[in-house]
């Protein structure tokens, strides 16, 4: 059956904005600040934030993956 690639994004760090968690994710050149429920590039959705993890589904195949953003701060 088809799977979801590989995350494609580093983690850069993470702060509290407007009293939310945002995360900073490098893709290449690329920064990407994300909240829950940001969707980014139409392909993956920021499901939660919840240190260590950031939970991400990869939308064209409705795949739940998680990636270590380290502890809170």
């Amino acid at each position: 059956p088809p799977s979801a690639p590989p995350i494609p994004f580093t983690y850069i760090g993470k702060a509290l904005g407007d009293g939310r968690l945002e995360v900073y994710l490098s893709q290449g050149e690329r920064v990407h600040t994300v909240r829950v429920g940001d969707v980014i590039d139409g392909t993956w959705r920021v499901d939660a934030v919840a240190p260590p993890t950031l939970t991400v589904t990869y939308l064209p195949l409705g795949q739940v993956q998680h990636m270590n953003i380290g502890a809170n701060e």
